[in-house]
């Protein structure tokens, strides 16, 4: 059992050391980050584009595009307020128009409540949060 932990210790802190830190996108001013693939065992001649992020001075992910084979595959818009908690969340289709929409809402710092919206921005969800304080 402690292998297996140990294990599975190990792998997450690998994928979690790969990341971008906030800290690293606001200290060399990252505006944009693209990532590029080439698959040489299928033949790629040269590395192709499979996603780009965009952030805001903050350091704060306010785009996320994700491309498959040249087109689009997912397109996400993220906005903040000012203690940087997500309040809304777009997906767009390719053509940049709103497929859904998620708005989350905040009291002292802790969500309240989850909003979906459809494509035509008709409430289609509503989660709410509750907690019990000691």
């Amino acid at each position: 059992m402690k292998t297996i932990n140990l294990l599975l210790f190990v792998c997450l802190l690998s994928l979690t050391s790969f990341a971008q830190k906030k800290s690293e996108i606001v200290q060399y001013g990252v505006q944009i980050q693209r990532q590029y693939e080439q698959d040489l065992k299928d033949g790629d001649k040269e590395h192709i584009l499979v996603k780009e992020e965009y952030y805001d001075y903050k350091g704060d992910l306010v785009e996320l595009k994700e491309f498959k084979e040249g087109n689009i595959d997912k397109w996400v818009k993220y906005t903040y307020d000012r203690e940087t908690n997500l309040i809304e969340e777009i997906e767009l289709n390719q053509k940049g128009d709103q497929k859904e929409r998620t708005v989350y809402k905040f009291e002292k710092g802790l969500k309240t409540e989850k909003l979906s919206y459809d494509d035509k921005d008709r409430l289609t969800k509503s989660k709410k949060y509750e907690y019990v304080y000691r």
